[in-house]
């Protein structure tokens, strides 16, 4: 299976050097939060591989090559930040490289037990980027839509083709960070000894709801030019 992607690599890093998440207190930062990451996509992910216990997985065995770079939201511990199975189904974002809104609004209904409208996200973001007929974002643009503008909110009687309805800010972020390495991101997760993280996709339900990447493979990906957002402060 081939899915759009839709991630564009910034052309510097520098956002990533001045708020990097480690520069705050150990204290201060966010426990058992989703991260939105931006990382090459290897063909071998297109296709998760079932395991004997029920699960799914990538990043295990050979990953192909790069087909582009793709956004996607990592899953918190806690049993009430967990991701909705109704939200499986309502993020895809079809044939359309549209990955940042969708990684990035399924990261804002983690936390607000919401759900937005991810393409209004999407088109915000390339906006930003001064590339508005261009396909593909980056997670920096996205997360400065949520902190200057917030986001839209899709109400249950509604689907995203009703886009678009009006912005709140309420529904934004205030902060937000740059993880750093897997440590950062696995702790910010709430499961800093783990060896995988959970990642939510939003290509709809003809992919698996949760499927687990190694830690280490993750580690590769954020060699590899890779982002980690981490909201700080709604």
């Amino acid at each position: 299976m081939s899915k759009p992607l839709g991630r564009a690599i910034p052309p510097d890093f520098h956002h990533v050097e001045k708020y990097a998440l480690n520069a705050l207190d150990t204290a201060a930062r966010p426990k058992r939060v989703p991260v939105a990451v931006g990382s090459n996509w290897y063909t071998g992910m297109d296709t998760p591989q079932l395991a004997s216990d029920g699960t799914y997985w990538i990043g295990k065995s050979r990953m192909g090559t790069v087909r582009g770079g793709h956004c996607y939201c990592l899953e918190p511990a806690g049993r009430s930040e967990r991701d909705e199975s109704s939200w499986w189904a309502f993020y895809d974002q079809g044939q359309e490289g549209a990955c940042e809104g969708f990684g990035h609004s399924r990261m804002m209904s983690l936390l607000n037990r919401k759900r937005y409208d991810a393409f209004w996200l999407y088109d915000q973001a390339r906006i930003l980027d001064g590339q508005p007929s261009e396909e593909g974002t980056t997670n920096r643009a996205a997360l400065e839509v949520l902190r200057t503008r917030g986001h839209v909110v899709v109400h249950a009687r509604q689907n995203t083709a009703d886009r678009h309805g009006t912005p709140d800010l309420a529904e934004g972020i205030s902060a937000y960070r740059w993880a750093t390495t897997v440590d950062e991101i696995l702790t910010a997760l709430g499961t800093p000894t783990a060896d995988h993280v959970v990642l939510l996709n939003s290509w709809g339900t003809q992919w698996p709801h949760r499927v687990s990447m190694p830690a280490t493979t993750l580690e590769r990906l954020m060699r590899e030019q890779g982002e980690a957002g981490v909201v700080t402060d709604k």
